[in-house]
């Protein structure tokens, strides 16, 4: 039966009756719904910080329908979770936590919720606390951030009862109590696989601005506007990168290859192609197309390479005249050590080459003493997929009568990458990405990336890298086999997370991905997770893949 709230008052406990109301609330909620505590048979849960705390409470008429406690007593209850607390709070300021957040089923889609948050920053403000935490439960993670609550910390708790430390300014949090007039999460019909959440390694979340750039009206390729917009994108991305100079190309990070091993056959000379993962085997493919003459040196799935013995082999055998490796092999969430590919390039006298496609714009890429290296719209840098790069030296490109055209770089740079047609809306997109671009951005997913892996781990999902050179923006999850990643895949998606799992290579080995490219926040990642982990591990009760 739904409640009618007609009568609310908002304040804090001050009576007996409603003290017991709270302890019943209490023991209701992180009993009986979330199996945080042991059951009481007086179906009365006392907090034991209940002498410090102050209760915000809402009532309808006598009845206590909803309540928050508010604590600014060291040791919080974080700090047994979260041993290194305080490297997560802002200093000289003071702190408080809140807790307990419980709302009566039959009051949730009302103006409870609202009602409590509102009277809880008046509290805080009256009480002059500047800022609060939270363990916020990873159930309702979508909720905190809509109040403003960031994630820090790995995840804390138990399976069935995760929580992740959270934080906000009491500043913030007044300003973020108006936004409780919009549906929650539990309001929301379920999303559509098109509104779904998106956490695949490409396409990417792309900002409205983005959106709007690429809805403009079409513009000859030859015009001066587009000329300009993709002379500053060109710009902008040499920059970003340090490379001498790029190609823009109508196309995928397929056709970018495609034209480096066009490159690398007039060379003439043979080399090496490095693959421990899906895309260095794409890379391998790409080079037995072209023709070239290589050997491939491979690593386990999962694991980085081991230079020191590619150097070794380097020293003894006939040097390459090539390297070619992919940067990050985002089919096991590895990044590959940039520096040390360098290296070995160098002290064998061999051109670098570099697959960049998917670590441009999630990592600082510095592609000083690459040769040549492919990139593309999406992915990191979340424009929309259709445009390809090729970063290059600047008397690196050669030209060969039988080059395709449509991969001939030397022609491209000829014509300012404007040999043939390209798409405006695409170049105009791409611009407005590019202007949404942060130095901060790699250190955030970075961040992300940490509680991400924490927060798997802490529920028994098995990440496929070994843990020593993790991208910082994609991780591989091997799933058990009573969990078939379709089953899995579909299952996230019915509950607005799209994951990848539909690739060949996925499916094969039953692993899914989660990738965190673009504009997603960690709280939709962390609650990604908390599904992921209640769909997938048959050691949790909620297990609902049959």
């Amino acid at each position: 039966m739904n409640a009618k709230p007609e009568k609310l008052w908002f304040g804090t406990a001050t009576l007996d009756e409603e003290f017991e109301q709270i302890f019943r609330l209490n023991h209701r909620t992180f009993v009986d719904e979330i199996p945080q505590h042991a059951a009481h048979d007086d179906g009365r849960l006392i907090d034991r910080f209940h002498a410090e705390n102050r209760y915000v409470i809402c009532k309808d008429r006598d009845e206590v329908v909803g309540m928050i406690a508010l604590r600014g007593s060291r040791p919080f209850s974080l700090d047994a979770k979260l041993p290194d607390l305080d490297r997560y709070l802002p200093r000289n300021r003071s702190v408080c936590e809140i807790r307990l957040l419980a709302v009566r089923p039959g009051y949730r889609h009302s103006r409870v919720l609202p009602g409590l948050v509102r009277e809880l920053a008046r509290v805080c403000r009256e009480s002059g606390l500047e800022y609060a935490v939270i363990s916020g439960t990873t159930r309702q993670l979508r909720l905190y951030a809509h109040l403003g609550f960031e994630p820090f910390g790995p995840l804390v708790g138990k399976p069935g009862a995760y929580y992740q430390p959270m934080g906000i300014s009491i500043e913030g949090f007044t300003g973020k109590v108006t936004w409780l007039a919009l549906p929650t999460q539990e309001t929301l019909p379920p999303p559509s696989r098109g509104a779904a959440k998106c956490f695949l390694p490409g396409p990417a979340n792309v900002h409205p601005s983005v959106l709007a750039a690429l809805a403009g009206p079409p513009r000859s390729h030859r015009s001066p506007d587009t000329a300009s917009v993709l002379k500053d994108c060109r710009a902008r991305l040499a920059t970003m990168t340090r490379a001498n100079d790029v190609q823009i190309l109508l196309g995928t990070g397929t056709l970018a290859n495609d034209a480096i091993a066009q490159q690398l056959r007039l060379v003439g000379r043979p080399g090496w192609v490095l693959s421990n993962g899906e895309f260095g085997e794409r890379l391998v493919d790409h080079a037995r197309r072209a023709g070239l003459e290589f050997t491939a040196h491979r690593a386990r799935w999962g694991e980085p390479f081991d230079f020191d013995a590619l150097r070794r082999r380097a020293e003894k055998r006939a040097k390459p005249h090539w390297l070619w490796m992919t940067h990050c092999e985002t089919s096991t969430g590895v990044l590959n050590e940039l520096t040390e590919f360098k290296r070995i390039a160098r002290a064998a006298g061999a051109r670098a080459v570099l697959d960049c496609i998917s670590s441009i714009g999630n990592v600082d890429v510095d592609l000083r003493g690459i040769a040549l290296a492919s990139g593309v719209s999406g992915k990191g840098l979340a424009a929309l997929p259709g445009l390809a790069f090729v970063f290059h030296g600047r008397k690196e490109l050669r030209r060969g009568s039988r080059v395709p055209r449509y991969l001939d770089l030397a022609l491209y740079a000829a014509n300012a990458s404007v040999p043939f047609t390209h798409s405006s809306n695409l170049l105009a997109a791409l611009a407005a990405a590019l202007e949404l671009a942060q130095p901060g951005d790699s250190a955030r997913r970075a961040a992300i990336s940490a509680m991400a892996r924490a927060g798997l781990a802490g529920r028994g999902l098995r990440i496929v890298d070994d843990g020593t050179a993790p991208a910082p923006f994609v991780v591989s999850i091997a799933l058990p086999e009573s969990a078939p990643a379709a089953r899995v895949g579909e299952a996230m998606l019915e509950l607005g997370h799209e994951v990848a799992f539909e690739s060949r290579y996925l499916r094969t080995r039953n692993w899914i991905q989660i990738a965190w490219m673009g504009t997603v926040d960690a709280a939709d990642v962390l609650a990604a997770i908390a599904a992921l982990s209640e769909i997938a591990c048959p050691q949790l009760e909620a297990l609902k893949v049959a």
